[in-house]
């Protein structure tokens, strides 16, 4: 046995006897240590937002503040009033009693775009079933990740829970992470595809995620201009362009774009349409291997603009980039993590729905998608032909996230794509996926069974 399985083992062997020493927990207990975690993120946002961008020089100080704030408290306004250990429903009508067990060992695969929100809110979610999480980060941003599981540890010892609830792998590895998953009971894989498709390959059950390719339609019948740009622009720049959820392409009628791109330019918005600008970022945003380029990774406008070769105005907040053409005819239809939003026009509403179809059957199916329209025909039709698990209507793409105040979608750091993203979930990945459920059945008295007829009859 080498020393990496032997290491792995002590994870798992102390996660369960921390789980042992909990199994006696009532809702309340538990409740009082999945709060403390959210409220330490709260508490320590800024100091986790520092060390994020010092060590991985990527993103945006201010914004990772209000993600990590913002997370952990949409986060707890959630899970607070759930239950999720003993019995959690008593159906009298159908005799039916629920009880919620923990799932096991948790291992949560963490990205480097975000090693403080999407830690905290796992753990959130991975303790509220009474499970232990060992946290597997990316090398790029395993310190960040390390200060910020030491302060979660601290914050539920003081409530007297065994601080091995929560564990970090202090020197991540591909032969690390890859044995933890299978040694654990679930794994929870935020990250790239190659890093989902390992915890789908790991032999245990696992809940990945997607990758984003958010496309945006502007519908005729929406002439709010500046509210599209500033949702838009505000979504788009958002540390510096790294969530998944950022807008990638907006498509807007030939007659409405100059006064859409005018409200653009009032934001911060910067609109190039010169061909040969456009092909330098063509060349020059993807790497011979088609990726980003790490130079532009979650950097600010200015900072791409310069590495592409391209002058922009001091202050550029968004660059916005005319194309034409769709999927891998265009190399710039892909995902791309930093600041630059590709301007697409069209005649119909109907050519702007297949285009966009086209760009998310290349990359990014399954995860979101904007409509800007009060055309509610419009919107069914967007949401029947567009292959992505979050429509957004007139709000950013930020909403499929979710938000306890304004959206009715579950709060979550982890999206499923559904098959569309080879994803085994749909919607938000929350505590309920990390349970196991004991049905109690009873006979239901003075049943009276279907005639074949009653069955069968139309």
């Amino acid at each position: 046995m080498t020393e990496k399985i032997k290491t792995v083992d002590r994870f798992v062997e102390r996660a369960k006897g921390a789980m042992d020493a909990i199994s006696h927990y009532d809702q309340k207990q538990i409740d009082l240590v999945v709060r403390a975690i959210g409220k330490c993120a709260y508490d320590h946002a800024e100091l986790m937002a520092d060390i994020a961008v010092e060590e991985t020089g990527y993103g945006k100080k201010e914004s990772k503040i209000i993600k990590n704030r913002r997370t952990a408290m949409a986060a707890w306004y959630f899970l607070k009033d759930k239950k999720s250990t003993g019995v959690i429903e008593d159906n009298k009508e159908k005799m039916l009693i629920t009880l919620a067990k923990p799932a096991g060992v948790v291992a949560c695969i963490t990205p480097t775009t975000n090693p403080s929100a999407t830690i905290v809110v796992n753990c959130m979610h991975v303790l509220k079933g009474k499970n232990a999480a060992i946290i597997s980060p990316h090398p790029k941003s395993k310190e960040a990740s390390k200060r910020t599981v030491a302060l979660l540890k601290e914050a539920i010892r003081a409530l007297g829970a065994p601080e091995d609830l929560i564990q970090l792998v202090d020197e991540p590895s591909t032969e690390f992470t890859q044995e933890l998953m299978r040694k654990a009971d679930v794994v929870v894989a935020t990250g790239g595809a190659s890093m989902v498709k390992a915890a789908y390959s790991s032999g245990k059950p696992s809940f990945g995620v997607g990758q984003g390719n958010v496309q945006v339609v502007v519908d005729e019948d929406f002439v709010d201009y500046e509210y599209i740009a500033t949702q838009t622009i505000g979504n788009r720049i958002y540390d510096h362009g790294m969530p998944c959820t950022g807008e990638q392409a907006i498509f807007v009628s030939e007659k409405q774009k100059a006064a859409l791109i005018k409200a653009f330019e009032n934001n911060g918005g910067y609109h190039i349409s010169d061909p040969s600008e456009i092909e330098q970022f063509r060349q020059n945003v993807f790497n011979e291997k088609e990726i980003l380029r790490k130079e532009l990774f979650g950097q600010p406008a200015t900072v791409v603009a310069d590495e592409i070769g391209v002058s922009v105005p001091a202050g550029t907040q968004l660059i916005l980039l005319d194309v034409d053409k769709f999927a891998k005819e265009e190399i710039l239809s892909k995902e791309i993590l930093c600041p630059i939003l590709k301007v697409y026009t069209y005649e119909n509403f109907e050519d702007a729905v297949a285009g966009a179809r086209k760009n998310l059957l290349m990359e990014g199916a399954g995860h979101s998608a904007v409509i800007y329209s009060n055309n509610d025909e419009h919107v069914n039709f967007y949401a029947e032909q567009i292959p992505v698990c979050r429509i957004n209507v007139n709000v950013s793409a930020v909403a499929g996230s979710g938000s306890p105040y304004n959206s009715g979608m579950e709060p979550t750091m982890s999206n499923g794509c559904g098959f569309w993203g080879n994803n085994s979930i749909s919607g938000p990945l929350t505590y309920r996926h990390l349970l196991n459920y004991t049905y109690v059945i009873r006979e239901i008295p003075d049943v009276v069974p279907p005639t074949p007829e009653e069955v069968w009859g139309i």
